[in-house]
């Protein structure tokens, strides 16, 4: 049998972050700390596109009372990072749907504050997805 040939992300790809609730301003708007890039080389997002509409109920229970933000494949790559398909058997059957912000792991951090900031703002464009519970 043949692996499976991995997701490609175009440029119009939506990525999803999960949101904590600290991740989000009493005005219901992002903060950058949903994108902070000082802690991790990798940073976990999910595409989007490899999760159907009726499933996306079950695909939050993932992380319940987290709410979900979006960026564009295009905007996350503008910045000099990217994103790639890395799947995640602890995401059960959106295993397939997990992905990685990558490309700053050895930037500065005031790089990597303004990357946070720019994807902050960008997710804040599209608007909060889905605000998380308290």
């Amino acid at each position: 049998m043949q692996a499976p040939i991995p997701c490609q992300l175009d440029a119009e790809d939506f990525i999803l972050r999960f949101l904590h609730s600290s991740r989000v301003n009493p005005d219901g708007s992002v903060n950058s700390g949903a994108f902070s890039l000082r802690a991790d080389p990798e940073l976990s997002v999910a595409i989007e596109k490899l999760i159907p509409a009726e499933s996306m109920e079950r695909f939050c229970a993932l992380k319940i009372g987290q709410g979900l933000a979006k960026v564009r494949v295009d905007e996350i790559r503008a910045l000099g990072l990217d994103a790639r398909p890395d799947k995640e058997p602890e995401w059960g059957d959106f295993a397939d749907a997990h992905a990685v912000i990558t490309g700053h792991a050895q930037w500065s951090n005031n790089r990597k504050d303004e990357a946070a900031r720019a994807l902050r703002n960008a997710a804040n464009a599209w608007g909060v997805v889905r605000p998380p519970t308290k």
